[in-house]
């Protein structure tokens, strides 16, 4: 029988010192599942997803050890997010003609009209975010799939988020993974990234293999995808080896990422990697907890009230 798992079991004010992350630790050690809140959990990985992202875990523990899990479980969130939501980026790098216009215009239709690759996967974003036209899926996934057809690795990576998501075409994973690959193989950094993502975490039915993931973040990380350095950052600081950790997570805080704030900001407040300055990692912390990271909430107000004594 699973664990019945309750939100007064997880509370630490109840006297007892045992931490969240041992009690969750206890809770599977009973049969190796936990029901929690009318779900059933064969792994803590899928739980502490659940459970960063309701701000039951926190990653501003001093203990390494803690604050490691938690970034990981934390950022296969990042990810699962991502690919919900990335169809409507417009970032990455691609190898095709750099001067062909990104915004709507005449040119740029123009262009996608006459054949150019990089055009119509251009154009099929437009549509995707209603950028100076009316968005459209279907119209979106019209130009994707005519620019992944040239074999333009932009074009196919789009094309694979609308197939992860059923965006004017029917969802179909095996789909967008073929074309994720496809793209991912000819260079594309978004590309690189997120396939590192399905093979981290085992998304879209992809059987989890680390050494296939941190390749392909690697990958990404080297031709300046903010995601990528950030599980490189991730992987290094899992390793404990804060001096690289922190320099891929000030490469992803260059680029505005979130969660990179967040740890590069506990690396200067706990003294990891760099000499300690609290208070450089409290404003850290603090500008990702102001974008709503809902761990870096919970690391901010921990900092916050050791350096001025409030909650």
């Amino acid at each position: 029988m699973a664990f019945q798992l309750t939100d007064d079991y997880l509370n630490t004010s109840d006297g007892n010192a045992m931490s969240v992350d041992d009690r969750i630790k206890n809770a599977f050690a009973v049969d190796g599942k936990v029901s929690y809140k009318g779900k059933q959990y064969d792994s803590e990985v899928e739980l502490r997803k659940l459970l960063i992202k309701e701000g039951v875990i926190e990653t501003d523990n001093t203990s390494t050890d803690v604050i490691k899990k938690a970034a990981s479980t934390l950022l296969g969130l990042f990810l699962v997010v991502g690919l919900s939501t990335l169809l409507f980026a417009c970032n990455g790098n691609s190898k095709s003609n750099v001067n062909v216009p990104t915004e709507y215009c005449e040119e740029l239709v123009k262009l996608a009209e006459e054949g150019n690759a990089e055009a119509q996967a251009n154009l099929g974003i437009c549509y995707a975010k209603g950028e100076g036209v009316s968005p459209s899926n279907e119209e979106a996934v019209k130009w994707f799939k005519k620019s992944s057809e040239q074999n333009n690795a932009k074009g196919q990576f789009y094309l694979s988020m609308a197939y992860n998501r059923g965006m004017g075409v029917s969802q179909d994973w095996e789909e967008s993974i073929r074309l994720m690959k496809k793209s991912a193989n000819q260079g594309f950094a978004k590309a690189q990234s997120q396939l590192g993502g399905l093979y981290e975490y085992g998304l879209m039915n992809t059987p989890k293999n680390h050494q296939e993931a941190m390749k392909w973040f690697e990958k990404a990380a080297k031709q300046g995808d903010p995601d990528g350095q950030m599980n490189v950052g991730l992987e290094y600081y899992g390793n404990e080896d804060f001096n690289e950790a922190v320099k891929w997570f000030e490469k992803a805080v260059a680029q505005g990422d979130v969660g990179a704030h967040h740890f590069l900001g506990l690396c200067y407040f706990f003294g990891q990697g760099v000499e300690q300055d609290k208070m450089r990692g409290y404003n850290l912390v603090k500008q990702a907890a102001e974008q709503g990271d809902p761990a870096a909430i919970k690391s901010f107000n921990r900092m916050k009230s050791e350096l001025y004594g409030t909650y």
